[in-house]
């Protein structure tokens, strides 16, 4: 797994700038690496957990860091203006 997953110290560097979260930091470096080893990007809720966690391992995020968009379908949020018509 650290062959295939391990992000280099420029992967880091390019997705922290990229980011504004732990969260989207750990999904675009998922889908880097996924993709680099796959050739394509997988549903964030496709990868396996050992694979999240080595990833944020790697990186040193915290254990109650996720993947943005991880363990979620792919229905949109309801507008809030619609949860208080219900």
């Amino acid at each position: 797994m650290r062959l295939f997953f391990s992000p280099s110290r420029d992967e880091l560097e390019w997705a922290a700038d990229a980011t504004d979260c732990d969260e989207h930091l750990l999904a675009l470096l998922l889908m880097l690496k996924s993709y680099r080893r796959m050739g394509c990007f997988p549903a964030l809720e496709d990868v396996p957990e050992m694979v999240v966690d080595f990833v944020r391992r790697a990186v040193e995020l915290p254990d109650c860091s996720s993947a943005c968009g991880r363990g979620r379908g792919r229905t949109p949020p309801t507008p809030p203006s619609a949860r208080s018509a219900a």
